[in-house]
């Protein structure tokens, strides 16, 4: 979860599904309510634990994160109204209570008896202060306080202690890279000092290089720049590093570049600049760039759109008394902005809100601030609108939150010019009411056609690639293929699935257990993780739940092969049956990533690749450096990429496997044979990738599951 929507959800409790429980409030009673310490959220099967305080009575007795209450003194959980469950929890301190306990994993239930005591005890000791992250080595300090602010005869000797202490245990770019920007900046001596006695050192550390070269560009020494980047590239990992082969670029180290391509043009090498630009075009298709180095944007890219269905009609009835529809702003791109009066981060975001309505007075632009507060707040929601200086259109529609989906507050729904979804958004930060800003002028920008562009597609010569279809679908998160099977992740719904074909149209079920589902698999049906990463859930191919599982610790990750599933958690690998039942647990294997491949999965730890298989023990692999991500194939993507998703599928000639990644910033990129970018998609939103073979022709579509989008297919073939 991120902070924003936290910190929302912690300012605007009132509006939270009732699900929710943490550590329960203040008891109107005349003594204070005595509490055991425990956070959970009631689910279906009972009471699930999300964390312990420690020295509390639940902690003293032996509870844990994972823990599924079933019974409070004798009575089960299930199906208790929300309020009675948490009171049976609460009660006078020093009292017990009688818990019917779970552990993570499911085996047997075991009765608990748990201390109440006054919540006093949960509070930190008065004064106390968090722990300080730790004191950087000495020869670190001494390093940055003589390249900094030191005499110039100071430098060279902290340089050679660093050296000498191994840089204290940390990496070299990260030690010496910021202290040597600002110096070049603002102590430019010291930075040539430096540079002079920092060239002289040998280093297999490739950061080591691009950070005496970026210090070198900015210190106004060219040729040395382009020699210590050369020495750092002949030394950096591949973006893309397959068990054997060639390694892929996806675009790593692109502040290395430029700075190698600026450091060119300054010592007449123009020609090797533009050459290089040409390469990083591929993956960073930006025209300013391409100008600044006289190279060509890659040939062929065209945009790629989908028609997204409008959004039911709506009329209401205004604070001023008249009434707005929909219907009346057909061709115009509509703003929603959906608050109450006891939301505390709308009282930052209505004002901001009133400046872009100001500023967007006289274009295509409809603006509606939509209240959900309760029956009979009128007068609040009037003594509000006019603290906040709201001009704009403003009603009281609680039941028009529901309709939109709107999970917490402040909400923004941006529709298009044919009254479709193009933008939705919860909470509130600095940036994001400038988010919606950018999002309003791409719709605007939109043709009045119905169609939203869904990015700028390129594939190189030998190759091809199309957008099959666009599955419009709100609140989309995850998505994963495994034969012709299709899984997707929804906010707020169970996940759905498809086989062979996918539908023109979707509507989401209610999920008793609202959740958002980022991490899915196929294992004989749809398995989705939930309940803030804490349990696994199993359905049917007919939609049906068929099991579930809490796990010991936060989830990393899930992957399946068509016998098992295996989930990385905090607390180990585990590897589960197609029924739910555990079938090995690694304590020991801290995975973060996995990717299935053929009779088992591929795990990343560390440094370290491991092959997980349906039948034997764990088995190490190679090594892959500084990597997060594995695909099915086992190779591992660099950190330097920022990629969010990566997916190894049968997308190269005559279903040859092709690797396609999507970064953070929604460039997808996938690698021809020899490595190189062979294809790229810029999307507008964060996405996530998967495969399948959805017409079973031996060659795998692309699934790119589009953050609050929907389901693009696509169909690959590069070289």
């Amino acid at each position: 979860m991120g902070l924003v929507y936290l910190l929302a959800l912690l300012s605007c409790a009132k509006q939270l599904p009732p699900i929710v429980l943490d550590d329960p409030p203040t008891v109107s009673t005349d003594a204070a309510p005595g509490l055991i310490g425990m956070r959970f959220r009631q689910i279906p099967e009972g009471m699930l634990i999300i964390s312990v305080a420690e020295g509390m009575g639940a902690a003293d007795a032996g509870l844990v994160t994972g823990d599924l209450v079933i019974a409070v003194d004798g009575v089960p959980v299930a199906g208790l109204p929300v309020g009675d469950a948490r009171q049976r929890v609460v009660g006078p301190p020093n009292t017990t209570v009688e818990l019917s306990v779970q552990g993570p994993l499911g085996g047997p239930v075991r009765a608990v008896t748990v201390e109440r005591r006054p919540r006093a005890e949960m509070l930190p000791p008065r004064g106390a202060t968090p722990t300080p992250p730790p004191r950087p080595a000495e020869e670190i300090l001494a390093f940055r306080q003589a390249i900094r602010r030191g005499r110039p005869s100071e430098v060279v000797p902290a340089i050679d202690a660093l050296v000498a202490a191994d840089f204290g245990g940390e990496r070299a770019g990260d030690v010496i890279g910021g202290p040597l920007r600002v110096a070049a900046e603002q102590n430019r001596k010291n930075a040539e000092i430096a540079l002079d006695r920092l060239v002289q050192i040998e280093s297999d550390d490739w950061t080591f290089y691009a950070a005496v070269g970026e210090g070198a560009a900015r210190a106004g020494q060219p040729r040395r720049a382009v020699k210590q980047i050369n020495r750092a590239e002949a030394l950096r990992p591949p973006d893309h590093q397959p068990i054997a082969g060639k390694g892929g670029d996806l675009g790593g180290a692109a502040r290395m570049r430029r700075l190698k391509m600026d450091a060119l043009v300054e010592v007449g090498r123009a020609d090797e600049a533009r050459e290089l630009a040409g390469v990083y075009l591929r993956t960073h298709p930006r025209p300013s760039v391409a100008n600044q180095y006289g190279a060509k944007l890659p040939e062929g890219g065209r945009t790629w759109s989908a028609r997204l269905p409008p959004v039911p009609p709506f009329e209401v009835s205004l604070l001023s008394g008249e009434s707005w529809s929909l219907a009346d702003a057909r061709g115009d791109v509509v703003m929603l902005t959906f608050w109450a009066t006891w939301c505390g981060p709308c009282r930052e975001e209505m004002p901001e809100l009133e400046q872009m309505y100001r500023r967007r007075v006289g274009q295509d632009v409809r603006f509606l601030a939509v209240s959900i507060d309760e029956p009979g707040a009128g007068d609040k929601i009037d003594e509000k609108i006019s603290e906040w200086g709201v001009t704009f259109p403003v009603t009281h529609a609680p039941a028009l939150g529901q309709d939109f989906g709107v999970s917490a507050i402040p909400a923004i729904r941006v529709l298009n010019r044919q009254g479709a979804l193009h933008y939705a958004s919860r909470g509130y930060s600095p940036s994001s009411v400038d988010a919606v800003d950018a999002q309003i002028e791409v719709a605007l920008a939109e043709e009045a056609t119905g169609q939203t562009a869904l990015g700028t597609a390129w594939s190189a010569p030998g190759g091809s690639a199309s957008l099959q279809q666009f599955l419009p679908m709100g609140g989309v998160f995850g998505v994963a293929g495994r034969g012709a099977h299709v899984v997707v992740g929804v906010e707020g719904s169970p996940p759905m699935s498809f086989t062979g074909t996918l539908p023109a149209t979707v509507e989401a079920t209610v999920d008793p257990v609202p959740d958002v589902h980022e991490l899915v698999a196929w294992l004989d049906g749809p398995v989705a993780t939930g309940v803030r990463g804490l349990m696994v859930r199993a359905w049917g191919e007919d939609g049906f739940p068929r099991w579930s599982l809490a796990t010991p610790g936060a989830i990393f990750d899930i992957a399946a092969t068509e016998k098992t599933l295996w989930v990385a958690t905090a607390e180990g690998a585990i590897q589960l049956s197609s029924d739910g039942a555990v079938l090995a647990h690694h304590p020991e294997m801290l995975i973060t990533d996995l990717a299935a491949g053929a009779d088992g999965v591929w795990g990343l730890s560390g440094t370290q690749r491991w092959w997980l298989p349906d039948v034997g023990p764990p088995e190490q692999q190679a090594d892959a450096l500084e990597v997060s991500l594995i695909d099915e194939a086992g190779g591992a993507i660099s950190l330097l990429t920022n990629s969010q998703s990566v997916v190894s599928g049968r997308f190269g000639e005559d279903g040859q496997p092709r690797t396609v990644s999507v970064r953070k910033d929604g460039m997808i990129v996938g690698l021809s044979a020899d490595g190189l970018p062979s294809f790229t998609w810029k999307l507008s939103q964060p996405a996530r990738l998967s495969a399948a073979d959805l017409d079973q022709d031996g060659h795998d579509e692309l699934l790119v599951a589009i953050e609050r989008q929907g389901l693009a297919v696509v169909r690959l073939s590069m070289p």
